[in-house]
């Protein structure tokens, strides 16, 4: 990609590295609650039709 040729200054460039982290942060955050979300109804469908550890094992495997 070619550079556009905009220079920032020092502290310019310090806001934007400190609004990106934070917004880098949030969509961690955001990717953590999922996965976790996603165990968790995983966990509910299972016991609801009540998989053994093996069934679990080959459902889970990718």
């Amino acid at each position: 990609m070619p550079h556009s040729g905009v220079r920032l200054s020092l502290k310019d460039e310090d806001e934007w590295e400190e609004y990106f982290n934070s917004y880098k942060s949030d969509l961690t955050a955001l990717q953590d609650e999922i996965a976790r979300t996603d165990a968790e109804i995983n966990s509910a469908v299972y016991a609801l039709y009540g998989l053994t550890l093996e069934e679990i094992g080959t459902v889970e495997e990718k």
